[in-house]
């Protein structure tokens, strides 16, 4: 995977603007994967309470920058693990565990983005085609 596409399919080459209200949207037929298998960790605090440790902000080769975290809503954990075990490969949102509804499938991946840890592929739902008519119809 080469830094420029971890850089475009990722919150950082988005150019998004989070006071501007526009966010992406997460759709059943949108892809995603987490952007380095090892770029963050899932750590329980007890039963019902974790969190994700991440160093996305330090580059492969400089550990200079502390670790951040951020919490994990636990009924994320499962989709979060699916995520991880389908990595390197591509995941559609409609394969995501099926105890997850679409918000709980939406919230994570929003999460996981915004936190720079995943990356998009927007895939159109429809593909639009322009029929040419000709001049004898």
């Amino acid at each position: 995977l080469g830094r420029l596409e971890e850089k475009l399919l990722s919150a950082v080459g988005h150019n998004e603007d989070i006071l501007s209200g526009q966010d992406i949207e997460f759709r059943p037929s949108t892809k995603v994967k987490l952007i380095r298998r090892h770029g963050q960790r899932l750590l329980f605090e007890s039963e019902d309470s974790c969190y994700i440790a991440h160093r996305m902000a330090n580059s492969r080769l400089y550990e200079g920058l502390p670790e951040q975290t951020f919490e994990l809503p636990i009924q994320y954990v499962s989709g979060f693990n699916a995520l991880s075990d389908s990595y390197p490969e591509w995941m559609s949102l409609s394969e995501m565990p099926e105890e997850m509804n679409a918000v709980e499938v939406q919230a994570l991946c929003h999460l996981l983005y915004h936190h720079g840890l995943l990356m998009v592929q927007q895939l159109p739902d429809r593909i639009k085609r322009k029929v040419k008519r000709s001049k004898h119809e």
